[in-house]
């Protein structure tokens, strides 16, 4: 990695694609792909910006350029897809003013394509592609952390897998088309990239059940049960907010020992 500022850093493999780009007189192109991505990226920092969370630095990689924020802890499924949505709008907005000058311009026509494959790209449910990371809020908010972030990666790795699976047959049948493989090397170089320090959206989950609101009218509760031992966080990640619940603890003799409300759990974690 190589440090440009304290914000911004380039990974040494855009450098290579530059040189290459320069050599084969595509470095206007190049240009204008990575002024789109940036405009993309600003437009996530200025909603984070808004909705009080801080920015670490940005990294320009050959397949995109990512946004790393120091906190991302927002308390509102709202904000979450806010934050998300802020990159593909922009691309939207800038593929509406570009279509004026699409019969004029072939510069236009190419700003013009390039942000609607990118909104496209980006809408993808693909960890962490912006879309991936809406389909994983709304999924872990509605079923809870545990099924929902097992289902969102699992649906990740299943489209991840189809361009690149799709590249090796193409080399194999001797059609290579480098279309696709750069779309391949996209998606797979994202998928790779994607990292977290620690499960903020874990600990968001619990936030969000804590603001459970518990019905007027009488409803069903749900039961967990789990031995004396397992750790809370265990326990916690069968939550969802669609239902309440109530942990039965039980011993090696698989006896009730204690009954723990759902508040009590998050609580005691919380801490």
């Amino acid at each position: 990695m190589i440090k440009i500022s304290k914000f911004i850093y380039i990974h040494w493999l855009t450098v290579l694609l530059a040189v290459l780009c320069y050599i084969t007189r595509q470095l206007e192109l190049l240009f204008v792909s990575f002024a789109i991505m940036m405009i993309h990226e600003s437009s996530h920092l200025l909603a984070a910006k808004r909705l009080g969370l801080s920015a670490s630095y940005i990294v320009i990689y050959p397949f995109g350029i990512n946004l790393r924020l120091e906190n991302t802890l927002l308390y509102s499924i709202t904000d979450e897809l806010i934050l998300y949505l802020s990159g593909p709008l922009s691309n939207i907005i800038m593929a509406l003013a570009a279509l004026p000058f699409l019969k004029t311009s072939g510069l236009a026509y190419d700003f013009y394509m390039k942000n609607v494959a990118l909104f496209l790209l980006n809408m993808l449910p693909i960890a962490p592609l912006d879309g991936g990371m809406i389909f994983m809020k709304l999924v872990i908010y509605k079923l809870g952390y545990d099924v929902g972030s097992r289902t969102a990666r699992a649906v990740s790795v299943i489209i991840a897998c189809l361009p690149v699976l799709l590249s090796v047959y193409l080399v194999y049948s001797n059609c290579f088309n480098a279309s696709v493989c750069f779309f391949a090397a996209f998606i797979l170089g994202n998928v790779i990239c994607s990292r977290e320090k620690y499960n903020k959206s874990f600990v968001k989950e619990l936030l969000y059940c804590r603001k459970k609101k518990t019905p007027d009218k009488p409803y069903s509760a749900k039961i967990i049960g789990a031995g004396k031992e397992t750790k809370y966080i265990e326990i916690a990640k069968k939550f969802n907010m669609s239902s309440s619940y109530f942990v039965m603890l039980t011993d090696e003799n698989n006896r009730v020992t204690e009954i723990k409300t759902e508040d009590e759990i998050i609580n005691s974690l919380l801490r």
